[in-house]
């Protein structure tokens, strides 16, 4: 069964605060965007999608970062392959040239 991320805690010591545990399943995704659109397509769990688009020339936001993080590991802990979509993605639609100009209009 999946379970979600852990961080170790030393008898005597205080355990992270959920804060901190979210800082740190969103470190990643500061360090390096393309992090947030890995994606494990071996994996047999179902496959749950959300869409994020993150503009080229920005870094992306704290805030957002952990938000997505936090999305990402608890449908993984309840057993779904989470997937996170990008531009890209949503690009690669044979339709999407022609919805992207109805939603200009």
């Amino acid at each position: 069964t999946a379970t979600a991320a852990s961080t170790a805690v030393v008898p005597g010591s205080a355990s992270p605060s959920i804060s901190q545990t979210v800082q740190q399943l969103a470190q990643p995704f500061l360090d390096d965007k393309a992090n947030i659109f890995a994606f494990d397509a071996a994996d047999p769990r179902p496959v749950i999608h959300t869409f994020f688009a993150i503009p080229e020339t920005l870094k992306i936001r704290k805030d957002d970062a952990e938000t997505l993080a936090v999305w990402k590991q608890t449908w993984s802990a309840l057993g779904w392959n989470p997937r996170i979509l990008s531009i890209k993605d949503a690009e690669s639609h044979p339709e999407y040239t022609d919805i992207d100009a109805k939603l200009k209009q």
